[in-house]
């Protein structure tokens, strides 16, 4: 601690300076005798010193300690002492004041306030306090927080046994039983807790036991008590949600089989007799009838496609149990390309892919050939009149999970307008097209059931990108 001492008169002037009185004064030595102790004070403390060495004077009384603020600029504290110096006659001929520099320590306390202050807003805000049970004593202690969390005012003097009565009557032997190894053992425990305040309000608490150990026996228990209720509510809610969802997955995946099962036969007969009938026709037939019999046709047959569509989609939920194939992507796309071949030569497309870079990818085969089928019969379905479609398809790995691109030189679609119903049921952009809405809907289900991602970027009348991320959400996954 830095100290000056020196004589002076009532007026402040020194007189004489100790040894060492430099740093703390901030001036050389050969300029402290003669200049006013005043001076080194803040302007608004120098009349209330000043008074205070004349009283000194006067009545031979001693002054201080006082704390003082220094001159500026920076901001320093002193403690002021000063006692009169008598000569025999008992007359007082000079001031004699010790000055201690009392900035680091106030500063100290300051912070240590300001911390106190900090974890007090914390803890108020995280409705997390302290306690201290001294085994030796039998005492507990409870911080502030943790008597507004029990609901108890500051006259309330806990004990260990009232402490475990404000539990629940099914979390009192919970409690006691951590107690009773926390002291035993020296190990920590944290348990979770129903909790009946002195109110009678009924919450939730978070309780953590440490042991201090000495001599290898527990002399006291401390820890933390939180508040956790709303916690406990939206995991309480969450849980119901997630019940509920399961079951609505288990109602509509039985759907989906009941629907599989029951009605795929009728409509597939209906495919079958449209065909029957249009092989059948009666050439001597109005051209009416004709036309009729081949809108039933097309009719049944899209009511087919979008039936399959849909039962792949709602069957899709129950992904756990499905396998991964090890799929060789050039001899997929050969089979898709070879079962598209009408409509490519009808087109006139030209389809090319680079898949030097991910040739494998481990996936459910019918869910990756239904991935890329759709995308690819997308961008057959979305061409621009006299503009020879071209599409090109290209994997890659993104980091551990493979990925997958279909470009074209289409239609497109205007995000900004249609950005957030691409992926829906039933939505379609164009008009006049062949287009069922169920396509990018289903593909998109199937993805994400298997923790992948699909995006789109699309320009009007330029084309449209899909890149698929199989495993965009699943850690650790490779081809």
């Amino acid at each position: 601690m830095t100290e000056a001492i020196v004589l002076h008169g009532p007026n402040g002037v020194i007189r004489y300076a100790a040894p060492g009185c430099e740093r703390l004064l901030e001036m050389p030595s050969d300029e402290i005798q003669g200049s006013n102790l005043l001076d080194r004070l803040d302007e608004s403390e120098r009349k209330r010193v000043k008074q205070a060495f004349v009283r000194c004077a006067l009545r031979g009384q001693a002054y201080g300690p006082t704390l003082v603020r220094a001159a500026a600029p920076v901001v320093r504290w002193f403690e002021v002492r000063t006692q009169p110096v008598r000569d025999r006659a008992g007359h007082t001929l000079e001031l004699h004041t010790v000055i201690r520099d009392l900035t680091a320590r106030i500063r100290f306390h300051e912070d240590l306030s300001m911390r106190e202050a900090l974890e007090r807003e914390a803890n108020e805000l995280a409705a997390v306090g302290g306690w201290m049970l001294d085994l030796r004593a039998g005492s507990l202690y409870w911080s502030p927080e943790v008597r507004r969390i029990h609901e108890v005012g500051e006259d309330f003097v806990p004990t260990l046994q009232s402490a475990v009565d404000f539990y629940a009557p099914e979390a009192r032997p919970v409690i006691t039983q951590a107690v009773e190894e926390t002291i035993a053992t020296g190990q920590p425990r944290t348990v979770e807790l129903p909790l009946v305040t002195a109110r009678g309000r009924k919450i939730w608490v978070r309780a953590l036991l440490r042991s201090h150990m000495e001599g290898g026996r527990a002399v006291r228990l401390y820890g933390a008590l939180q508040d956790v209720t709303e916690r406990k509510a939206y995991e309480e809610k969450m849980s119901q949600l997630v019940d509920e969802l399961t079951w609505q997955r288990d109602r509509l995946a039985e759907f989906g089989h009941i629907v599989t099962h029951h009605l795929r036969g009728p409509v597939c007969n209906l495919v079958t007799l449209s065909d029957m009938m249009k092989e059948g026709r009666d050439e001597s037939a109005p051209r009416e009838d004709e036309e009729l019999v081949d809108h039933v046709a097309d009719a049944a047959k899209q009511l087919l496609a979008t039936f399959d569509d849909v039962t792949t989609a709602v069957t899709s939920v129950d992904t756990d149990h499905l396998p991964n194939d090890t799929i060789d992507v050039q001899d997929m796309l050969l089979k898709i390309v070879t079962g598209l071949s009408a409509d490519i030569q009808r087109s006139s497309a030209r389809i090319s892919w680079d898949i030097t870079h991910c040739p494998k990818i481990s996936y459910p085969t019918v869910y990756f050939e239904t991935i890329v089928r759709n995308l690819i019969e997308n961008a057959l379905t979305y061409t621009v009149s006299g503009r020879r479609p071209v599409i090109h398809i290209r994997t890659w790995m993104d980091g551990t999970s493979p990925c997958l691109s279909v470009a074209d030189n289409g239609s497109g679609i205007d995000l900004g307008r249609y950005g957030d119903a691409v992926f829906r049921l039933r939505t379609t952009f164009h008009r006049g097209r062949s287009g069922r809405g169920t396509g990018l809907f289903t593909i998109r289900h199937l993805i994400e059931s298997l923790d992948g991602d699909i995006t789109v970027d699309s320009t009007p009348d330029v084309g449209s990108t899909f890149i698929v991320n199989f495993f965009k959400y699943r850690p650790e996954q490779g081809t």
